[in-house]
């Protein structure tokens, strides 16, 4: 539930984020999203792996720290994704050069039409 709550806040700055990384250079925002979705992953799977191996009891329950690691590892890989896929929306985005344009000239203007 922490996780998702972290998300949806995050989430919610989606504007200012789209804003901050939209003057971005195209090509670095590609590598930094990748970057982030890559990343994102590796941190929870590696931060789990880690939290389960260093702080799991040997028998019973698991304690309380086990139970904040797994929510501060999760979070982190939530707010990578999210950022992720926020920078992700300014690559879909239409700059002025991605519209077609017409001629500026063309054989009706010229009176090459037959």
């Amino acid at each position: 539930m922490v996780w998702v709550l972290y998300g949806w806040t995050v989430w919610r700055r989606t504007p200012q984020i789209r804003q901050k990384y939209g003057a971005m250079e195209r090509n670095k925002r590609v590598l930094l999203s990748i970057w982030l979705m890559i990343g994102g992953l590796l941190a929870l799977l590696f931060g789990l792996f880690g939290a389960f191996s260093l702080l799991a009891p040997k028998n019973g329950a698991p304690g309380f720290a086990l139970w904040l690691a797994v929510a501060a590892i999760g979070c982190v890989f939530v707010h990578a994704q999210t950022l992720s896929a926020a920078i992700m929306t300014t690559l879909m985005e239409r700059e002025v050069t991605d519209a077609p344009s017409e001629a500026s000239q063309n054989q009706e203007s010229e009176g090459l039409e037959k």
